[in-house]
């Protein structure tokens, strides 16, 4: 995904979420506060978006907060196993969206833009 398409990206999710905010170097979005159904322990949760390069079609990373369960239980889907510690360090957990299908949702013409409606998607339909 290159810079420009990242930048486009985020003017978007700027539309949807106008307290988002794209670090310096285009490689990391915030949204400060994504609404959750009733199924999660917290009311909202913060989305942090992980731009890995922008020479190649690699699928962005999603994380949200550490502590978000479903139906008071952790989800297999937000495994602390596969984030990174310097995310755990931080108080997030990955969205593993290979787990729950969300990986067949993602095609390397998408924008981050695209990419925060599959985490968005992914959060709403999580079970367990």
């Amino acid at each position: 995904m290159n810079r420009r398409k990242v930048e486009a990206g985020f003017r978007k999710i700027k539309k949807a979420f106008p307290t988002a905010q794209m670090s310096n170097s285009y490689d990391t979005i915030l949204i400060p506060q994504v609404m959750l159904p009733r199924k999660f322990n917290l009311p909202y949760t913060p989305l942090l978006i992980k731009v890995h390069s922008f020479a190649d079609y690699t699928r962005p990373d999603g994380y949200v907060d550490r502590d978000l369960k479903v139906y008071g239980e952790q989800s297999m889907h937000l495994d602390e196993a596969l984030t990174e510690d310097w995310a755990l360090e931080n108080g997030w957990v990955k969205i593993c969206l290979k787990r729950a299908g969300g990986e067949q949702e993602w095609h390397p013409s998408f924008n981050v833009d695209d990419f925060v409606i599959v985490c968005l998607n992914f959060l709403k339909d999580l079970r367990d």
